[in-house]
C-alpha cells in the first residue's frame, strides 16, 4: 500500500526520497500545451506537502492512474503554495482547510479535477493533450477535500479509457 506522506519527494531536485508516479521536487518541463503547473506545491488530503515542481499532463495521468481509491493528490500554484515551493519538512502542515481553499487541480483515483473559481464549472470536461480534466467549482472542491467524495461515474469512464 502506497501513502501519500509528507517530504515524501525531497526538498529539492537533489534531494530524492521517493520516485512514486515518476516525480521528484523541483522538477521542471518546458513550456507547452503539456505543462499544466509550473513550481506547484503538491499535497495530500491531509494538507501536508508532499513536495513541488512542474507537473505536465502525463504526471497527471500517471497520478490519477496510480492513486488508491482513498488518495487525493491536490496541486496548489507557486504563489498559494506555503513556503515557495520549498519547506516540506522544516515547516508545520499548512492543513486541510489552507490547502482547499487554493487548490487548482486535484487529482483523485482515475479522475483529474481543475478547480474554477466560478460557481457553476463548466459541464462536459475540456481535453488537453490526452488527458481529460472534468472542472469543479471551489465550494466542490473542498468538499472532495474534507470528504473525499468524487464522481464515481467519470472515475468508471477514465479507468476504462486509460485500459
Amino acid at each position: 500500500m502506497t501513502r501519500l506522506t509528507q517530504g515524501m519527494y525531497g526538498d529539492n531536485e537533489f534531494d530524492r526520497k521517493s520516485a512514486l508516479f515518476g516525480l521528484h521536487s523541483g522538477q521542471r518541463h518546458f513550456s507547452g500545451i503539456s505543462k499544466l503547473t509550473h513550481n506547484s506545491g503538491w499535497y495530500n488530503k491531509a494538507g501536508e506537502k508532499l513536495g513541488w515542481g512542474d507537473l505536465s499532463t502525463t504526471d497527471a495521468a500517471n497520478i490519477a492512474c496510480g492513486l488508491e481509491d482513498d488518495a487525493l493528490f491536490i496541486v496548489l500554484s507557486e504563489s498559494d503554495d506555503r513556503g515557495g515551493g520549498r519547506g516540506t519538512r522544516a515547516e508545520p502542515p499548512p492543513g486541510v482547510d489552507h490547502v482547499a481553499a487554493r487548490a487548482i487541480y486535484i487529482i483523485a483515483s482515475g479522475i483529474v479535477y481543475q478547480v474554477n473559481k466560478s460557481t457553476s464549472p463548466r459541464k462536459e470536461p475540456t481535453f488537453r493533450d490526452g488527458l481529460t480534466i472534468h472542472e469543479l467549482s471551489r465550494a466542490e472542491a473542498k468538499r472532495l477535500i474534507k470528504t473525499g467524495q468524487t464522481d464515481s461515474v467519470a472515475k468508471r469512464l477514465f479507468k476504462k479509457l486509460m485500459g
